[in-house]
């Protein structure tokens, strides 16, 4: 009876947290987000076993917005598909002295046992003495610093923890996003 009662809890357990065991995230290139385990394709594919898309568009609307707070708009289209657009003040460093704002786009498309997320699109703003900006790719020099990127010439990566911080909060958006449909 405890061998059963043992294997109904592991199957149980796997089978409630299968959507946060995703090995699927982004990378970021010069060419902007790839799968990165295929970076030959723009877009992450999250199994949801047993939910139909109808399940999957109602839990996404019910919980998205709870679980990643960034989240200031969501427009559904014809209950297969969503646009999730947010914003944070001050997410991504350049390095120790540059902070930017982040405002992004995330298209989700829902399909029976599957979420597909594509490639984010995203802005980057700040500046604490005047406006500037971080491009994906700036190839040009910026005489008063106002133009920054995070690979440059040859796609020659300029900055490092901008990609990084950028992968882990699209990463992150994947997995809480995994989670809200999860609950």
């Amino acid at each position: 009876m405890k061998k059963v009662l043992k294997k109904s809890f592991v199957f149980v357990f796997h089978f409630s947290v299968g959507l946060f065991s995703q090995n699927e995230k982004f990378e970021l290139t010069p060419q902007g987000f790839k799968n990165a385990n295929d970076t030959s394709i723009d877009y992450v594919i999250i199994d949801a076993p047993n939910l139909t898309k109808s399940q999957l568009y109602r839990r996404t609307l019910d919980n998205i917005k709870d679980s990643i707070p960034s989240i200031n708009f969501l427009k559904p289209f014809k209950k297969d598909s969503i646009l999730v657009k947010g914003f944070e003040f001050e997410k991504v460093k350049r390095n120790f002295l540059h902070f930017f704002d982040i405002s992004y786009a995330v298209s989700i498309s829902l399909m029976d046992d599957k979420i597909k997320i594509y490639a984010p699109t995203f802005k980057l703003t700040g500046g604490s003495t005047h406006p500037q900006t971080l491009h994906l790719v700036y190839t040009k020099f910026s005489f008063d610093g106002s133009n920054l990127g995070i690979y440059g010439k040859k796609d020659k990566l300029k900055s490092k923890k901008a990609k990084v911080d950028l992968e882990n909060y699209f990463n992150n958006f994947i997995k809480l996003y995994a989670s809200s449909i999860n609950n």
